[in-house]
């Protein structure tokens, strides 16, 4: 005997009856609403009015990032694993140099690089190569002194 699960995790085209068809039905309609996802079904169009986008949960099943639209930048998508596995996900030398460079902003659902944090990083380096030449050129003077 085939299982609904057999069916939906074998490969080619999937045939329910309709208990299984609306056992699939309420399992979706429970994680939607888990995760707060809202649709509505429109009977002119015979079809689900639903907006497009993406969330990345955390192993414990906590939402850690929603993806608005339909195409997601590979650098955003790769950072929000990263962020819903704690760190487990990618390059652990890479991410706190990302840390330092990018920030999450929720309100486009896009990693932003900090321009003023970079732009302090900048100043700073400069203010060090300038000490050092000053301190460079000061050692110097004195030793033909």
């Amino acid at each position: 005997m085939t299982t609904l699960t057999d069916k939906l995790t074998s490969p080619g085209p999937i045939t329910l009856d309709d208990t299984e068809r609306a056992a699939v039905a309420a399992a979706f309609a429970e994680l939607a609403r888990s995760v707060g996802y809202r649709y509505s079904y429109d009977p002119r169009k015979d079809e689900y009015a639903h907006s497009s986008g993406i969330m990345v949960l955390t192993p414990e099943g906590k939402i850690a990032r929603y993806f608005f639209g339909l195409t997601y930048p590979e650098r955003d998508l790769r950072y929000g694993i990263e962020d819903a596995s704690a760190g487990k996900i990618g390059s652990p030398m890479l991410q706190p140099v990302r840390l330092m460079c990018f920030t999450y902003d929720p309100t486009t659902g896009q990693y932003t690089l900090l321009t003023m944090r970079l732009v302090r990083i900048g100043g700073v380096l400069t203010l060090v190569g300038l000490g050092g030449f000053w301190l460079w050129s000061w050692w110097r003077g004195r030793r033909r002194a």
